[in-house]
């Protein structure tokens, strides 16, 4: 088990938080940031809170899931913490960016049949004040976030900087089949590359920042033989840029 892991599944609450914020990263200080306003209604600072939310338990699970066995259903469990997780004790103890990061470290554990539970701390003020009707109205904001979140395909689309016309392209179809995925669902035969693509995006969200991604993979590069990485995923050698990718990103990150 790498030693991040380690301290997730097994540290104390302060070494747990401090390894999953070397993986969540600007996540931490988006949700800091966020959190306030959202509580109070503001619906732009609660979509902001929701998406960083989801890109945290995304990082977690993603940076965890081969170093033990996941139950079934670990990201949905994992994503419905957003709702209660600013009445968490650990918020009031440690505030709103690593209060959070900790109720996603807790509910990763739970994830894991042969972890020990990250035990709460006593119950203590929050930094806000809400009435009964505010707290549903914050429930109900989150859940139609959560619901309304990108399907897999818009999401390639959008991180990719892509048209429907590219996109097509991508995939070796037509801008109409696209069109149907789209109202439809991805067919079945189609699935796995889908997903393929969809962790080169979640590897590419998490170590660059969103401006450089559409050049990056429009530039052709010497490990693609002179292509682009678009121009490798549309011959069907998304596996090879996945590959390539988590190489370049492990090597920058150790060297």
């Amino acid at each position: 088990m790498s030693k991040v892991a380690e301290q997730i599944f097994a540290g104390s609450p302060a070494k747990a938080a401090a390894a999953a914020e070397k993986i969540a990263g600007e996540t931490v200080d988006e949700i800091e940031a966020a959190l306030p306003g959202a509580i109070r209604g503001d619906y732009e600072q609660l979509d902001l809170y929701v998406h960083a939310f989801r890109q945290m338990a995304e990082r977690l699970l993603e940076a965890t899931q081969a170093e033990k066995k996941t139950l079934p259903g670990a990201k949905a469990m994992l994503l419905g913490g957003a709702i209660n997780a600013p009445f968490s004790p650990w918020v009031g103890v440690m505030g709103p960016g690593k209060g959070v990061t900790l109720v996603l470290v807790s509910l990763l554990r739970q994830t894991r049949p042969d972890t020990k539970p990250l035990s709460s701390p006593p119950q203590v003020s929050l930094p806000w004040e809400m009435e009964d009707r505010d707290v549903v109205r914050f429930y109900r904001g989150v859940i139609d976030l959560l619901e309304k979140a990108e399907l897999p395909l818009e999401r390639v689309r959008r991180v990719l900087g892509l048209n429907r016309t590219e996109l097509a392209a991508l995939f070796g179809v037509s801008r109409q089949a696209v069109e149907r995925w789209e109202a439809q669902g991805v067919p079945s035969e189609r699935q796995a590359k889908l997903a393929t693509v969809g962790a080169i995006v979640d590897l590419l969200e998490m170590q660059l920042k969103r401006d450089r991604i559409e050049g990056m993979v429009r530039r052709p590069a010497p490990a693609y033989g002179d292509r682009s990485i678009l121009e490798a995923i549309a011959t069907g050698e998304e596996d090879l840029v996945l590959a390539e990718l988590r190489a370049a990103f492990d090597w920058a990150g150790t060297a």
